[in-house]
């Protein structure tokens, strides 16, 4: 039986890192370097203790927490930075232990793995979860780890075998109905903020954000480059791109600037179309199913160049005021997160592409 070692919390800088060590020379290895900063150094299953991390020259290099969460398996937790957990890493390895991919030291043994580790959604779940950005999404994904997706489809096939066909259908149609959600528990929902320039695109960003993220300025064409910034609504991942507005010009950095827009309008799952009442609105022909009405500068107390039937799903707001944000996030949501989700039920499980995946493939 090998001594494996994985960082179970992604490479990109955070608060904390996780390291996780499994094996029979797993207590060996850790007292070579943790040292406790008062008491002994046992270590009880499921405490935490604080204390050292002592490189191999004798330096006391990193403050650590440590737990054992088993007699075997200990996860050390220390700075989130990428140079912190590598000395640690690199210490395990140089004493034996071997870099395993982390879903095989996410879980304890238990009775449910067990059972369930063929299970191809199960796996996914597992890996996935290390990458979940939110409490919700990594809720979701907890459940599918846990046999939510094994009990649906149990269930579905007692219904066939009892002739219920209904019944299996119905389950069926309400698994389809979460397949986007399934698809963007890691990657988010992408949401493309378009529009004539100056209609307000780069300040809705910087509101939702909290800071100037984008360059705000009255001169046209300002942006030019697609700025991604990934934001939490309600517990879901959303990617804000604020892309260049759209308008024909001789500028040739700004046509690419524009032409790069257009193309990220096929791929995003929402389109926000941004309209001013101080400016000319620009015909985008952008798919309504996918689309979004926004009115912006509603502080100007001025109308809008729209239809009198767009009123109806069209959204109101202002950043400079902060008014309608709330009403735009909730439209945004509903759009995008199926109304049949509820704690615990079934998600099917697979890339934007419909394919199956591991962020460790």
């Amino acid at each position: 039986m090998k001594t494996l070692v994985a960082r179970l919390t992604p490479i990109s800088p955070a608060a904390v890192a996780v390291i996780a060590l499994r094996g029979p020379q797993a207590w060996t290895m850790l007292q070579t370097h943790w040292r406790p900063n008062a008491g002994s150094n046992v270590l009880a299953v499921d405490r935490i203790r604080f204390g050292f991390w002592v490189s191999q020259s004798g330096d006391t290099s990193e403050s650590i927490v440590i737990c054992a969460t088993s007699d075997l398996r200990y996860e050390i937790h220390c700075h989130g930075g990428q140079a912190a957990a590598d000395r640690i890493l690199n210490d395990l390895v140089r004493q034996g232990a071997n870099v395993a991919d982390p879903m095989e030291l996410q879980f304890e043994e238990s009775p449910w793995e067990e059972s369930l580790s063929d299970d191809p959604q199960v796996m996914l779940a597992k890996a996935w979860l290390l990458q979940a950005r939110t409490e919700r999404t990594a809720s979701i994904l907890l459940d599918q780890a846990r046999g939510a997706w094994k009990k649906a489809i149990d269930s579905i096939d007692e219904h066939r075998r009892l002739g219920r066909t209904d019944l299996a259908e119905s389950e069926l149609l309400k698994l389809e109905s979460r397949r986007a959600l399934g698809q963007h528990l890691v990657q988010p929902w992408v949401v493309a903020i378009t529009g004539s320039p100056n209609v307000g695109k780069s300040s809705l960003l910087n509101r939702w954000l909290g800071y100037d993220r984008a360059i705000v300025h009255d001169t046209p064409g300002t942006t030019r480059d697609l700025l991604r910034e990934v934001v939490s609504f309600d517990g879901w991942p959303i990617e804000l791109i604020d892309t260049a507005g759209i308008r024909s010009t001789t500028n040739a950095i700004e046509n690419a600037g524009i032409e790069a827009a257009r193309n990220c309008f096929e791929s995003a799952d929402l389109i926000l179309e941004l309209v001013a009442p101080d400016l000319p609105r620009e015909s985008l022909f952008l798919p309504p199913t996918k689309t979004i009405l926004v009115c912006t500068k509603s502080d100007l107390n001025r109308p809008w160049p729209i239809a009198s039937e767009e009123w109806e799903s069209a959204t109101v707001v202002s950043a400079m005021q902060g008014t309608g944000l709330a009403e735009l996030t909730e439209a945004l949501l509903k759009r995008l997160i199926p109304s049949s989700w509820e704690p615990g039920v079934a998600v099917p499980l697979s890339l934007p592409d419909g394919t199956l995946g591991s962020p460790f493939a």
